[in-house]
């Protein structure tokens, strides 16, 4: 399926009828996944990263790492119904199971951003490894665990209300 260049993030709509792939420069395609074939291109900020879709199905968060911003994406207009911005060089992004908070890893900074999605305004940053890129959440919501891609370790952020940091030793570069 041909899409903008340099796609390097994609994540799949709840119900599975959309696929968003982040086009390296400027955009995020959306893919039918009916007929497979892009129905929008979406302008972003500059050179989008990271892109993650609300448990709804209604918004797309999407890193832009060279404009240190978040769009968040309405997938019903597909279009950038806000953007957010927040620390240098933001690449990873996850949200919570409730869709109440985005998590955004700050590459240069090395920590994670909190976003309120409801105010769509930072809340908290959280210290973590070296060179922060991805990001996930778990299923319950308890913990966040960031890739730190320069060094050998990944951080687990446990705890919501004391944001607390642990450490695990893994292989070189994760991601």
């Amino acid at each position: 399926i041909p899409v903008g260049n340099n796609p390097n993030g994609i994540c799949v709509s709840p119900d599975g009828s959309k696929v968003y792939a982040v086009d390296g420069y400027d955009s995020v395609s959306v893919i039918n996944t009916a007929t497979n074939t892009v129905s929008a291109a979406i302008p972003v900020g500059i050179s989008p990263y990271g892109l993650s879709v609300s448990p709804d199905g209604t918004n797309v968060y999407v890193t832009n790492r060279d404009d240190s911003t978040v769009s968040v994406i309405n997938t019903i207009t597909n279009t950038v119904s806000a953007t957010i911005k927040v620390g240098h060089s933001p690449f990873g992004v996850s949200v919570s199971p409730d869709g109440s908070k985005i998590y955004v890893t700050s590459f240069n900074a090395n920590i994670v951003i909190v976003i309120n999605t409801s105010t769509k305004s930072v809340t908290y940053t959280i210290a973590v490894g070296n060179s922060p890129i991805g990001i996930c959440v778990s299923p319950d919501g308890s913990k966040v665990y960031v890739a730190n891609s320069s060094g050998t370790t990944v951080s687990q952020v446990a705890g919501i209300a004391t944001y607390s940091i642990a450490a695990s030793s893994i292989s070189i570069y994760p991601q």
